[in-house]
């Protein structure tokens, strides 16, 4: 079986979900889309598996299945695997995956029930995306270091971020909090400017 997918080949986190997929041999051809701030990683994917959008067509030749994280960016590819017979799965984030969906897939694979609630009238499973093995787990008792990764602001800051530096007020504990972002952002440097 033949998977392909559509993302970002740069230090992100859909980037490196993308990679991950890849390098676990789930997907094994990738149609790259440019981030529009992140520098770009060839060095990534062998160039025999890296496609772009002028070259959906070949793309598509032999996929078995197009397997999206949150965004297709390229609806159009997604309609012309559909219209090839080709399986389309979606792993949405309820956040940011258009709602309802450009194009309907043949399923989504849910990694929240979350999403299994806001999916349910489609055809849906719950399988949570594993967690990278390279990061050692430790059990831990007690903490006073946080961190809040706000990515680039999102959509309506669809991460939490106001509301976590609302939620500070509350806290009684003597804890740091690190948020991780763009400084360059502007809507970052507002949100902190308050």
């Amino acid at each position: 079986m033949t998977v392909g997918s559509i993302g970002y080949d740069c230090h992100s986190g859909l980037g490196h979900l993308l990679r991950d997929f890849y390098q676990h041999g789930v997907v094994q051809r990738v149609l790259i889309v440019p981030h529009r701030r992140y520098p770009r990683h060839p060095e990534w994917y062998p160039k025999e598996v890296v496609y772009h959008h002028g070259q959906a067509h070949q793309f598509l030749d032999g996929l078995d299945v197009l397997l999206l994280f949150e965004n297709a960016w390229h609806w159009d590819v997604v309609k012309a695997a559909k219209e090839r017979g080709i399986r389309v799965c979606l792993c949405p984030n309820y956040e940011y995956t258009p709602f309802p969906p450009n194009v309907t897939p043949d399923l989504f694979i849910c990694a929240s029930l979350l999403d299994m609630d806001i999916y349910e009238r489609w055809p849906c499973t719950f399988i949570p995306i594993p967690a990278r093995d390279d990061i050692p787990w430790r059990l831990r008792e007690r903490a006073l270091e946080f961190v809040h990764n706000a990515g680039h602001g999102q959509h309506d800051f669809a991460k939490g971020t106001p509301l976590v530096i609302e939620a500070m007020d509350y806290v009684q504990s003597p804890i740091k909090l690190l948020v991780r972002g763009p400084p360059s952002e502007p809507r970052m440097r507002d949100l902190f400017a308050q």
